[in-house]
């Protein structure tokens, strides 16, 4: 290969390769409604009345009810003789199988028969007031135990029969199902979109006496919106009077880690009380537990690109917090943070333009590169240059880069060295020079079974501008077509 000597305003970029013997899992969801979560301390509400930490006193999804809900559970009423159970605090919910507990997801019918049966305590064959079945749930579905066993009991109904399994669960239809669990309570409480002559009324009134509920500041309930599944639980556990251990939460001694749900989210300690088994004492809208269970992730050990934020599962099942990884430091929401929240943001928002559901970590690699040297992504400016051997710039050159889209040779090593630190790579960015002539110069490098490869972006977006057809992407120092020098 010719080692040509180089001149012009470019500049050169090198990297560190990992190996990966487990494949790294993308999962393209929306951001969680809490932000990035680079608050630094955990947003706990320490309410002394319940209803403060209330799933309904706001609208978090500024969504409008739908105009016409046919209920599935309008069923003539009654209080049923099974009871919940609310002695034992025993985890009643978990995440989905990838990992994330989705709090602002709706909840079907399904999933809330199956945490209500969940709940059921001391239940006999003599509860039962019929055996009934429905035309839309086969025998062998994951939910037909929970919904025939409610239906039998006659906490839960359908209408026509059918149960509607797969429907999300409406406000008013959650309410009125847990109703039945106790006698309803004459109340002068009124909802403004909640008439005497709506088919839940008496249940829904009944509900906010007891402080199940609350409302939006408005003055409406939205009976017939979709239920949420933070929402689910935090109305669970007032029916059920569980309430938070709020200090062992804020200290991280009773915590659960899912990845898209932080201590901003205003249901968090509502969740880790659903989602964690443990003994109790209570004490006023509190509670000091005590033999918490611990729970591990489903997802597998290694990095896990969620939402354009890395995590670290450890091989003990449990996600690395508060602790260095491989060059990577993890926060107290697990996941992977420069130190800078601004840089954290740009890094993550940039990811996620190239990080597509499946890649494997070596795919998210190139996606990356192909990025970078796209003149429609970046392009180039003049700034400072350093003297070979220099370090700690990758900061400083990266955040106007990120924000303004432009940049010299560094500008681009410090994208391309954050970027690839955020899918899981342990990079090594260096102030160096290129060409016979020492031309000062950028890049990154990255280590692959023992090898130290260059990655170059910004040179290989300045030579293809000239219409050459040069790929600076895991090229050796030996291999490379120009010389590489780190000082």
């Amino acid at each position: 290969m010719m080692k040509n000597g180089w001149k012009g305003w470019m500049c050169f970029l090198m990297t560190a390769v990992l190996v990966f013997s487990i494949p790294m899992s993308v999962l393209a969801e929306e951001t969680d409604a809490a932000g990035d979560g680079e608050d630094g301390a955990l947003a706990i509400t320490t309410a002394e009345d319940p209803a403060e930490n209330a799933a309904d006193v706001d609208d978090p999804e500024g969504e409008t009810p739908a105009e016409d809900v046919t209920p599935a559970e309008p069923a003539p009423w009654v209080t049923v003789s099974v009871k919940l159970d609310k002695i034992h605090h025993t985890k009643y919910i978990n995440g989905s199988s990838d990992g994330l507990f989705h709090p602002d997801s709706p909840l079907t019918r399904a999933e809330a028969a199956q945490i209500i049966h969940s709940l059921i305590t001391d239940a006999t064959e003599e509860d039962k007031i019929a055996d009934t079945t429905f035309s839309d749930v086969p025998d062998n579905a994951w939910y037909a135990p929970a919904v025939n066993t409610l239906a039998s009991y006659g906490v839960m109904s359908g209408n026509e029969g059918k149960f509607h399994p797969t429907s999300n669960i409406t406000r008013a239809e959650f309410v009125t199902i847990l109703s039945r669990f106790e006698e309803l309570s004459e109340s002068e409480k009124t909802f403004t979109d909640v008439s005497e002559d709506f088919w839940g009324y008496r249940q829904v009134v009944s509900a906010a006496e007891k402080g199940w509920v609350n409302g939006y500041a408005d003055g409406t309930f939205l009976p017939n919106k979709t239920l949420t599944r933070a929402e689910a639980v935090t109305i669970i556990n007032r029916v059920l009077e569980r309430y938070p251990d709020y200090d062992s939460i804020a200290n991280g001694s009773a915590v659960r880690m899912f990845p898209d749900l932080t201590g901003s989210h205003w249901a968090y300690t509502q969740i880790m009380e659903a989602s964690l088994s443990h003994d109790y004492s209570k004490y006023g809208y509190s509670e000091n537990w005590s033999n918490v269970q611990k729970e591990k992730t489903v997802l597998s050990p290694g990095y896990h690109l969620i939402s354009g934020i890395l995590y670290y599962v450890e091989s003990s099942g449990f996600f690395s917090v508060n602790k260095a990884v491989e060059g990577h430091w993890f926060d107290q929401n697990g996941r992977y943070t420069t130190g800078n929240a601004t840089l954290d943001s740009l890094v993550r928002t940039e990811t996620l333009k190239f990080a597509k559901d499946g890649m494997t970590q070596e795919q998210l690699l190139k996606a990356m590169f192909n990025h970078m040297i796209s003149t429609k992504n970046f392009s180039y400016l003049s700034r400072e240059k350093l003297v070979g051997g220099a370090t700690g710039w990758e900061e400083r050159y990266a955040v106007p880069m990120l924000q303004g889209r432009r940049g010299n040779c560094y500008s681009y090593a410090s994208v391309t060295y954050f970027l690839a630190k955020n899918i899981g790579y342990n990079p090594t960015a260096v102030a160096g020079y290129v060409g016979h002539n020492r031309a000062p110069h950028g890049w990154i490098e990255l280590v692959h079974n023992g090898v130290t490869y260059i990655y170059d972006t910004e040179l290989t977006m300045a030579k293809r501008l000239k219409g050459q057809n040069i790929y600076l992407y895991r090229i050796t120092y030996s291999g490379a077509p120009y010389i590489y020098a780190k000082r």
